[in-house]
């Protein structure tokens, strides 16, 4: 049966050939030729990429999901319904081997976290000095607290709020300092607010670990130290 249907096909190509070959132009064969050979030669690259894409499954498939070398997608808010105290886990990634608890004061959680103050101050990098804050966990923080204001999360946002409203009653106009520059701009008084979010955010996060951990706590500098007592308790 196979020889037969070979046979007939065999038997079609070359009557469409001759038909072709009296009826059509000696340009027009040669086109059609043309034709032909790049479809052949296409062929060989059509079955080459077929096969490395099916190999390249294969090994997607006998990979483990644990040795994947896509970073694991942490969920920093997942919506406007989260319960207020709920833990964060995004910054987890970023501290230490030993991790939150390893840091017996919020104030050195901070300090690693880019949040300390020196002299009044936000520190800075200074040139031919190693960095004391660690930039993945700055980084991490920055973009936990922008999904903070994003997704407008519970407790978190009403401290933003409630800072830049009072920073705009204690400078509610920009003035210059004494290089020329403005200060106390809306940018400005954003960035303050935006920086107390992020500390109360750390010191839940530290206080919450170390309570987990059955470390001891200890009152932040400004409670202990300064009197404060408007302290946000996780």
């Amino acid at each position: 049966m196979g020889r037969i249907i070979a046979t007939v096909a065999v038997a079609i190509v070359i009557t469409l050939g001759v038909l072709i070959g009296t009826r059509l132009s000696s340009d027009s064969i040669a086109l059609l030729v043309g034709v032909l050979i790049g479809i052949m030669a296409s062929i060989p690259t059509g079955f080459l990429f077929a096969w490395a894409l099916s190999r390249r499954n294969e090994q997607q498939a006998r990979t483990p999901m644990g040795n994947s070398q896509y970073p694991p997608v942490v969920v920093v808010n997942p919506g406007a319904g989260m319960p207020w105290g709920q833990p964060v886990q995004a910054p987890v990634a970023a501290l230490p081997a030993s991790g939150g608890p390893s840091f017996d004061t919020v104030s050195k959680l901070w300090r690693f976290a880019g949040y300390a103050v020196i002299d009044g101050q936000s520190e800075k990098n200074a040139k031919g000095e190693k960095s004391h804050f660690n930039r993945r966990l700055k980084s991490t923080c920055f973009l936990v607290a922008d999904q903070f204001i994003r997704q407008q999360t519970p407790g978190y946002i009403e401290i933003y709020y409630a800072e830049k409203e009072r920073q705009h009653r204690l400078h509610p106009e920009p003035v210059e300092n004494g290089n020329g520059k403005k200060i106390y701009t809306d940018a400005h008084l954003h960035n303050r607010a935006w920086r107390k979010m992020v500390k109360i955010f750390l010191q839940h996060l530290w206080l919450t670990w170390r309570q987990s951990e059955g470390l001891p706590v200890s009152e932040p500098y400004v409670q202990a130290i300064m009197g404060h007592t408007n302290i946000v308790k996780p």
